[in-house]
């Protein structure tokens, strides 16, 4: 089974934190149109369940407000697999190490560093809101950093 199958068998746990079970949310069925809904299976289904122990086991290794870009891949990588990413927002969810980019146009190496995501996006919406740019895709990737650093912080708490 592919991970795109999977991926649309099975709900994510940043939708279901932000919609609540039950709320209608638009589909990824790329057979409908862009504006059809579907309704959001109940907190009580075996499947959701086991996708929120999935995606909290997971988020017990990682930690988004100290962490590595190359473990940002890692765990971008898991939760796709567990299905708890969809594979489409894969490359949102993986920033880019714009400290690789030298002056003279080259890539260096990957630091190894281990770096605030949360806050990293909060600044580039910011710097969005600062030069009158629209700051909509990052508070979306935003929201998607938070609702899995809740999930982190429910297990370590």
């Amino acid at each position: 089974m592919s991970i795109s199958s999977v991926v649309s068998q099975r709900q994510n746990p940043y939708a279901l934190a932000q919609l609540g079970a039950g709320q209608a949310s638009p589909t990824t069925d790329k057979t409908k149109t862009p504006n059809a809904v579907s309704t959001v299976a109940t907190s009580t289904s075996y499947e959701q369940v086991n996708l929120q122990t999935d995606a909290k086991s997971i988020m017990a290794k990682y930690d988004l407000t100290n962490i590595t870009y190359s473990d940002m891949n890692k765990l971008g990588r898991e939760l796709v697999a567990a299905g708890a990413l969809p594979e489409n927002k894969l490359l949102d969810f993986i920033p880019i190490d714009l400290s690789r980019f030298k002056a003279d146009g080259t890539i260096g190496e990957p630091t190894n560093k281990p770096v605030n995501m949360i806050a990293n996006q909060e600044l580039i919406i910011e710097n969005e809101r600062r030069f009158g740019k629209g700051a909509d895709y990052s508070t979306v990737v935003l929201n998607i950093y938070k609702n899995f650093q809740a999930l982190h912080d429910q297990v370590v708490a």
